[in-house]
């Protein structure tokens, strides 16, 4: 571009198609920089989603081999119940048992005392 007043008083065809070139060629490397600004961002916003994507899916994995190990919630309420079924069971099992033991050791106690009062007595008789 020869000039850089665009307001010159001489224009002429040449001098106007030399200035609309030189303006197009300033536009067209506008353009290209732009052009290439876009396909950089671009590269790198997909690149950060490739990356999301895979700590995402990683999260996902681990997420779904947790599952894997876990009850459903209803089916461990129903195995609760039953253990619960099952302690109380157990538990007045143990209150009868204990109940009988206690009887039979107290029954020990007074055959023992019996005895010795029947030795005692008779003891003391002969």
């Amino acid at each position: 571009m020869k000039t850089n007043n665009y307001m010159q008083n001489n224009w002429n065809v040449d001098s106007l198609k030399e200035y609309f070139e030189a303006i197009l060629v300033e536009k067209d490397k506008a353009i290209n920089i732009a052009l290439i600004a876009s396909e950089k961002a671009s590269l790198k916003t997909e690149q950060a989603q490739r990356d999301y994507n895979s700590t995402h899916n990683d999260i996902q994995r681990k997420m779904d081999a947790q599952y894997k190990d876990m009850i459903p919630r209803a089916e461990f309420n129903a195995y609760k119940e039953s253990q619960d079924k099952a302690l109380k069971v157990e538990k007045e099992r143990g209150d009868i048992g204990q109940g009988k033991g206690q009887g039979l050791t107290q029954g020990w106690g007074y055959l023992i005392g019996i005895i010795g009062l029947a030795l005692a007595v008779f003891s003391y008789f002969k």
